[in-house]
């Protein structure tokens, strides 16, 4: 959810002859409204008038949803792989039928066929680059679940493997593999909610994966993280700031 500040629209009250008091937003005027019903004391009219306004207010903030930009590599660009900073290096050939990656010292040099549709390039480099990612960062994150599990878990929850996805849609998941797979885009998060994402895969194991996210998943959850509740707002905040991938 995009983090909205909503305290300065205006607000307009007025009172009329009427048994309840109601508002909301007029996007046209760009204000709102709240109309209070004139039985109500000057006192508990305020009280009424504020407790309306900060209803509509959180309706507004639920309302404005921003689909997350879509990311597009670009040829020359520097990223970011295993701790060192690699340039980006997109070529075609004619002698190639299939895309191909390979790193050459401090350049990541993509190769596509020639003639291959924007889209479809936009695709392929995205696919390789994530491929790279999935072994550049193998071991960091594989240690990772292993730290989180003695950490938090008492090494109860030991995983098969960690897996680099292109999900959009969620950061991470695990199933009965015991592989956990996080989103590609879960590398652009901070550290601590990287880490936060790992709590959140291994308590599904430590409750066992029938809990879902019930009431067993978040007492796990929230013996690992007890502030597990901030950690997915701020996800919900990432979501529209790291890009989707191809």
């Amino acid at each position: 959810m995009l983090a909205v500040d909503y305290s300065a629209v205006p607000v307009v009250v007025t009172q009329k002859s009427k048994r309840s008091s109601s508002a909301w937003f007029d996007p046209e005027e760009g204000v709102i409204k709240v109309i209070l019903s004139n039985r109500l004391p000057k006192a508990e009219a305020e009280k009424v008038a504020a407790t309306l306004v900060e209803r509509v207010r959180k309706k507004l903030v639920r309302r404005i949803r921003v689909p997350p930009r879509r990311r597009v590599y670009e040829d020359g660009e520097a990223i970011r792989s295993g701790g060192k900073w690699l340039i980006l290096s997109i070529k075609e050939t004619e002698f190639r039928k299939h895309p191909a990656a390979r790193i050459e010292g401090s350049t990541l040099l993509v190769v596509l066929p020639s003639g291959m549709h924007y889209q479809t390039q936009r695709r392929a480099v995205s696919a390789l680059i994530r491929e790279h990612w999935a072994k550049s960062e193998y071991a960091r994150l594989l240690l990772l679940a292993d730290e989180i599990s003695r950490k938090y878990f008492n090494a109860e929850t030991p995983i098969e493997d960690v897996e680099i996805t292109r999900q959009n849609t969620r950061w991470a998941n695990i199933c009965r593999d015991r592989i956990v797979r996080l989103s590609v885009r879960a590398l652009f998060l901070p550290k601590d909610l990287l880490e936060y994402l790992m709590v959140h895969e291994l308590a599904h194991l430590k409750a066992g994966l029938h809990a879902q996210h019930g009431p067993g998943y978040r007492r796990a959850l929230a013996e690992a993280e007890p502030d597990w509740r901030k950690k997915e707002r701020e996800l919900a905040v990432w979501s529209h700031i790291v890009p989707v991938h191809d």
